[in-house]
């Protein structure tokens, strides 16, 4: 077998290599997404590998502009006879080869052009075009068996790996011993329910398994360790929330596809690389179903971190099962769980279908790319000219070199660049060795490209350079869809420098054209970039004053530049009241991004506190932070900031309860405004508004617990947070708050009547009882308690819980006289003797 024979081999890793760069890709424009959308994505990328064979030979060709096709690779035909002229290039080595005698090309056609730049890096400015030898050129009839053998050899060793991986996990699950105990199971059942499980797969010990482990194709096993039995039942629902999770995405069959598309691709580390981000993305998914279903992020976190404890670090799962832990992946998911910003969910049955629609059309685009033609040549590319610009001040003169043929008009091009704000693609990179900073945007067909290193100084009209050290360079490339440009200004020491200028790939003058173009470009290469920010803010303060600053923010467009813009003033100037809320109306105009918004608005509290003119802007741009995290901090610092009248305590109040649905973040701002001030009168309505937004029976406990922890209540602060109690919808949660209010505080007038119509409303006789019990819990029980108690016991249907209240009654000694025909009625109409005459015989002794 020849390498031409092998063209189809090569053709799909080609494509392979492709559907996998656009899998990343795509990956990475989803990095604020939730995890179950990113592996949906590797996974069919995963899946597509397998597919391209099948989707080349179904989908017919697309067809193509020439300079976007495949790259044609070499077929079995003959070689073809040589040409009678040769293509122009340098002239070949006589050693090597005899030159062939030129010929020259038709005096009508026109020189090649270049549609963008070349890199410095490829062809330089004074560097003719290389070409390839002759004698180095590629031989299609190099043997390719071996390559062959190699590649079939590790498919078949990875391939062998999983099926015997699945084969011993079968045999582990049959020697497992199925889990029987009620407990175990009912948790389960809860389990599945929560996490989407249509079915609940077979539960079994295993003393193979270290970590819980879910194994199996078409009928699932959750293999637990056997310690798991001593497990609490928290951590235990935890855990198989979790196995059940990789139950309902049907993870054990995707995993197959991976390894099945590693195994087939694994010369290509992407395909390694797209295996190991499906595995991590998987691991997260189900950790966001746990947390989907009501756990909170930190017991979550202790218990995975407890069951991966007696890992080694080097601990790897075989084959065919799929841990709940791996001790590599641990700290990147404990930081995914414990982050409260992150987007979590699954995908619904409308993302499940967009996702495999686009996934379907990428791979057949992919199949159906046609390649180019054999033939097909790349384009020469012209020796690089160096037209010189007349000597100005700070432009060093270059050797002229005669131009050979007239420039065309320059095209009617916009001055600005074009604009950095929008949804697409931003980075920067800075390479503090170097002194090199990179930045690119690209947002709908506009892309630019910056690149700066060594020392510039900028004129104080921010449209000029004054000078550039020795290697110093500024590069701008824009490509805004219709036409490119590119500009390159390099430092030649003595503050001079050289410029070169191009549009649409041809040469242009630098003066004027070049230079106009630079002055057009730097204000809002500033704006949009935070180059050189400091000495800028410094200029612009000397011209005009924090006012200026402020005037000048106010025509950006990016939050992460206005953000900074705003701290470097901060920094160097105190801001008036009014310069400070003009600050808050920029941000509450111009920013967009929640984290910026937050930021400036911490930074307004560190720089001027929170004064009582500033309250109501501070709120309406708290407002419009959508984020739940970022609101809540911008009001707990706000709360934390200055002794807040009750009109500013009820709108910090208002602002929570109307916009934060979380109810974490809720009722920390709840509970921390019951730390910082007490609550008046007026903002009482509000804070119990505020409080019926919270759904969660734990953190509505928690907030009446900051109350009593807050310090000793008055009876009427006491009967309030028994009021509020009646939120309390968990007889758990709701017996724990009347209990502690039944140890440490007396119960009379309202504050009687408030706790007996919130224990009224608890189902259970159990939780009823406790707290009865908790009621004679002080040195002297005071008769209005024990009527108290006699209440509780009425709404008592269970007999051996009542049984146990008017017990306790006699024997703490609480039973008057008053209170004896109502304690006889009690026992007497309980409808079990035995506990009747138990009753009888405690009050006769």
């Amino acid at each position: 077998m020849t390498m031409p024979e092998m063209a189809p081999v090569l053709d799909t890793a080609l494509r392979a290599t492709l559907l996998l760069t656009v899998a990343a890709a795509t990956v990475l424009g989803l990095r604020h997404r939730s995890a179950a959308l990113r592996a949906r994505v590797w996974i069919l990328a995963l899946g597509g590998l397998l597919a391209l064979p099948v989707l080349q030979a179904a989908v017919p060709a697309l067809e193509l502009p020439s300079g976007w096709r495949m790259p044609a690779l070499p077929t079995a035909s003959p070689a073809p006879a040589p040409a009678a002229a040769p293509l122009p290039g340098p002239t070949p080595d006589p050693a090597v080869a005899p030159a062939p005698a030129p010929t020259p090309a038709p005096a009508a056609e026109p020189p090649p052009r270049v549609p963008r730049a070349v890199p410095a890096a490829v062809a330089p400015f004074d560097a003719p075009p290389t070409s390839v030898s002759p004698s180095r050129a590629a031989d299609p009839t190099v043997p390719a068996l071996p390559l062959l053998w190699v590649w079939l050899i590790g498919a078949a060793v990875l391939l062998g790996r999983t099926v015997v991986g699945h084969l011993g996990a079968a045999v582990r699950s049959a020697r497992a011993r199925t889990v029987a105990e009620p407990r175990i199971r009912v948790l389960a059942h809860r389990a599945a329910t929560a996490v989407g499980a249509h079915h609940l797969p077979r539960l079994a010990w295993s003393p193979d398994a270290p970590v819980p482990m879910t194994t199996g194709v078409v009928h699932n096993t959750v293999l637990l360790p056997l310690d798991a039995r001593d497990w609490s039942d928290d951590r235990l629902l935890h855990v198989l929330l979790h196995e059940l999770a990789h139950v309902a995405r049907r993870d054990t069959l995707q995993g197959i596809v991976a390894d099945a598309a590693r195994a087939l691709h694994w010369p290509n580390p992407l395909a390694w690389l797209a295996a190991a981000r499906f595995r991590q993305e998987r691991e997260r998914a189900c950790d966001d179903r746990v947390l989907e279903a009501g756990c909170r992020p930190s017991d979550y976190a202790g218990h995975l971190l407890g069951v991966a404890a007696g890992l080694g670090e080097d601990w790897r799962p075989a084959a065919g099962a799929v841990p709940m832990a791996r001790p590599s992946e641990l700290p990147g998911r404990i930081r995914a769980i414990l982050h409260p910003g992150l987007r979590r969910g699954r995908l619904g049955l409308g993302g499940e279908t967009a996702t495999l629609v686009a996934a379907l059309a990428v791979a057949g685009a992919v199949a159906a790319a046609a390649p180019a033609p054999a033939d097909a040549s790349p384009p020469v590319l012209p020796d690089p000219s160096t037209p010189l610009a007349p000597r100005l001040p700070g432009v060093a003169a270059a050797p002229e070199s005669p131009d050979p043929m007239p420039h065309p008009a320059a095209p009617s091009l916009p001055s600005a660049l074009c604009s950095s704000d929008g949804d697409g693609r931003r980075s920067t990179s800075v390479d503090s060795d170097r002194r090199r900073t990179r930045i690119e945007w690209e947002v709908g067909d506009c892309r630019v490209d910056i690149e700066l290193r060594g020392d510039i100084l900028f004129g104080d009209d921010d449209r000029s350079i004054v000078s550039m050290a020795d290697g110093a360079r500024l590069e701008v490339e824009e490509d805004d869809g219709g036409a490119t440009r590119w500009l390159r200004l390099d430092g030649t020491g003595v503050g001079e420098f050289t410029a070169r200028y191009r549009v649409d790939g041809d040469d242009r003058p630098f003066e004027p054209e070049g230079r106009r173009w630079l002055a057009d470009i730097l204000p809002d290469l500033f704006r949009q970039t935070t180059l050189d920010a400091e000495n800028r803010v410094d200029r612009l303060l000397a011209r005009g004053g924090v006012d200026g600053v402020l005037a000048e923010i106010g025509r950006m467009t990016s939050d992460h530049v206005i953000g900074t813009y705003f701290a470097l003033l901060a920094s160097r100037e105190s801001l008036s009241v009014d310069q400070t809320r003009r600050v808050l109306d920029i941000a509450m105009e111009r920013v967009e991004s929640d984290h910026y918004r937050y930021e400036i608005l911490k930074g307004v509290l560190e720089v001027r506190g929170l004064p009582e003119s500033l309250r109501a802007t501070y709120l309406a741009a708290t407002a419009d932070i959508e984020s739940d995290h970022y609101k809540a901090e911008a009001l707990t610092g706000a709360l934390a900031a200055a002794d807040l009248d009750p009109a500013t305590l009820e709108g910090v109040l208002a602002t929570a309860a109307a916009d934060i649905e979380s109810d974490h973040y809720l009722a920390e701002i709840l509970a921390g405004l019951v730390d910082e001030a007490p609550l008046s009168t007026e903002a009482r309505g509000a804070f119990l508004r505020a409080l019926e937004r919270v759904e969660s029976d734990h953190y509505r406990s928690a907030i009446l617990e900051a109350f009593l922890d807050a310090a000793p209540l008055s009876t009427d602060e006491v009967a309030d947070v028994l009021e509020l109690s009646r939120l309390v919808e968990s007889d758990h949660y709701k017996a724990e708050l009347l209990q502690r209010v039944a140890r440490d505080y007396a119960l009379d007038g309202p504050a009687r009547a408030a706790f007996l119509r919130s224990a009224a409303r608890m189902e259970s006789d159990h939780y009823v009882g406790q707290t009865a019990l908790a009621l004679m819990n002080h040195d002297e029980v005071a008769p209005a308690e024990v009527d108290l108690v006699l209440d509780l016991a009425a709404g008592v249907e269970s007999d051996h819980e009542r049984a146990e209240i008017l017990v306790a009654v006699v024997r703490v000694g609480a039973l008057s006289e008053e209170a004896r025909p109502r304690f006889l009625e009690l026992a007497r109409a309980m409808g079990s003797r035995h506990y009747r005459d138990l009753v009888l015989a405690t009050v006769a002794r």
